[in-house]
């Protein structure tokens, strides 16, 4: 999607993963001319590629690697802001601020979350 030059402001992007196909991280992207570093990624073209939520969200969507050892506090936080739901899938280590205020988490299968001595979650129910 990054180095698609066909998109367009207005235009819809599927993927089927975020760093490769099948990882967890598809989502479905509204093409934007303008920058509001929400939730976005950087188009090749200079356009910007948003995020379309739906009913839930999963870490991955936005970078998550999930493999227990890299820090996926980022993308985790991401998840929260964004998503209602945040559905876990794989294994998660976060080292930061995640605030969870009036979202719900959802552990499929082996979901499992690592937490750093410096990790702070707030607002869970």
């Amino acid at each position: 999607m990054k180095s698609d030059y066909s998109l367009k402001p207005g235009m819809y992007a599927m993927t089927a993963g975020y760093y490769r196909y099948d990882d967890g991280g598809a989502a479905i992207y509204r093409i934007t001319a303008i920058s509001t570093l929400d939730s976005q990624v950087s188009l090749e073209n200079g356009y910007y590629a948003k995020i379309i939520v739906d009913d839930y969200v999963s870490p991955e969507q936005f970078g998550a690697v999930g493999d227990g050892e890299t820090d996926d506090t980022i993308p985790v936080a991401y998840a929260f802001q964004k998503g209602k739901n945040v559905i876990f899938r794989r294994k998660y280590y976060i080292t930061g601020v995640v605030d969870a205020e009036n979202l719900s988490m959802v552990g499929v299968g082996n979901a499992e979350l690592y937490f750093s001595s410096r990790t702070t979650v707030s607002n869970v129910a």
